[in-house]
């Protein structure tokens, strides 16, 4: 692809201004229009203190999971080398843009503020063999951010004691804090700092009240994670208190409502340019504000002129990301999430119009 000029990067720029000045200032819906994807990660089989339930609950997470819309990634009872095979596909196939979500049950750590999860052939007899022999989530968290979709969860059902711990020189218990990136949804299964409890049947505690939580239609995450946190903490006496760090800028469902599922559609192939994508986007939205001026809004041409923008907005989103790709320029990805938030509000608008006509 040919280097995108300067110009260009400041019409998209102006145009963003444009597009976000005329978008609603409702609360947006993210509804993963592209796709849904998922790495799911279960280790229980290690040498030292092996875990009974990872590996099941990661095979449930997964089914769950594909039966929710992801395309899922799996890998159980992982060396590093397949955990790290597996977080380059993922990153690769992320950056088609939608929803990324990892999740993670098995042993994991902290060391020095950082966590570390756990390769089931890990070997590990310092606290100094832990950044070699394991994965940092921040490497993860980094992965997500730079694929520059607009929503990103992170679930870590990772802070069972430190088998680790009688070797290391100082051992924290449990997992550090992590600060969410924008967009982004982190959620442990307890408390930093704190240790989660594995569970008497097939799933960890966490992980069972999750796959309850999650299929039911119509929550937002937050209300997810509200649910499974007080289901935990009132199975456990107090004891154990799920956590999240969040900068997630809309609302998410895992099972997404009936009156969502029927406006999403399908853009046909996309041969133009970027200049002519811009263009084109221009005319669509000098349509697209007609009609809502005339009082319109309601007419199929109109619901017709938002998906033109929508579909406009998913060739751009694209055209960034080859860019990004081909240059590492940080202003192309930080566009292209622009991009990507600004077409969520007007994928709301139009599942608004379809819901009311």
């Amino acid at each position: 692809m040919k280097r995108i000029g300067i110009s260009l990067l400041v019409a998209i720029s102006f145009c963003l201004l444009v597009f976000n000045s005329f978008a609603d200032e409702r609360s947006l819906i993210i509804k993963d229009a592209n796709q849904r994807l998922a790495l799911v990660i279960g280790n229980g089989n290690y040498r030292a203190s092996p875990l009974k339930n990872p590996v099941n609950d990661a095979r449930d997470i997964s089914a769950t999971l594909q039966r929710l819309g992801f395309q899922v990634i799996y890998e159980e009872n992982a060396s590093r080398r397949r955990m790290d095979d597996a977080v380059r596909i993922f990153y690769s196939k992320l950056r088609n843009g939608g929803t990324g979500l990892f999740y993670y049950a098995g042993h994991g750590m902290q060391v020095k503020g950082r966590n570390y999860l756990i390769p089931v052939d890990a070997r590990i007899e310092s606290e100094s063999d832990v950044e070699h022999e394991s994965i940092d989530v921040g490497r993860v968290l980094g992965k997500m951010e730079d694929a520059g979709n607009p929503v990103n969860i992170v679930i870590l059902d990772a802070c069972r004691d430190n088998p680790f711990a009688k070797s290391f020189r100082s051992s924290s218990a449990g997992l550090a804090r992590m600060d969410a990136p924008t967009g982004t949804i982190v959620a442990y299964a307890t408390a930093p700092e704190s240790v989660a409890i594995d569970g008497p049947g097939q799933n960890g505690l966490y992980t069972k009240h999750l796959l309850k939580e999650m299929i039911i239609p119509g929550l937002t995450i937050e209300q997810v994670f509200k649910a499974v946190r007080n289901n935990v903490i009132n199975e456990t006496n107090n004891k154990q208190v799920p956590w999240e760090s969040t900068s997630l800028r809309g609302d998410f469902y895992f099972s997404v409502p009936q009156t969502l599922e029927s406006c999403s559609f399908k853009c046909g192939p996309n041969f133009k340019s970027l200049e002519d994508l811009m263009e084109l986007s221009q005319g669509h939205l000098v349509r697209y504000n007609k009609l809502k001026k005339d009082g319109r809004h309601h007419s199929p041409e109109f619901v017709e002129a938002l998906k033109k923008i929508i579909c406009d907005f998913r060739y751009i989103e694209d055209g960034l990301q080859a860019h990004y790709d081909a240059t590492r320029e940080d202003d192309a990805k930080k566009m292209r999430s622009s991009m990507a938030q600004t077409r969520n509000k007007y994928e709301e608008e139009l599942c608004e119009r379809l819901r009311n006509k």
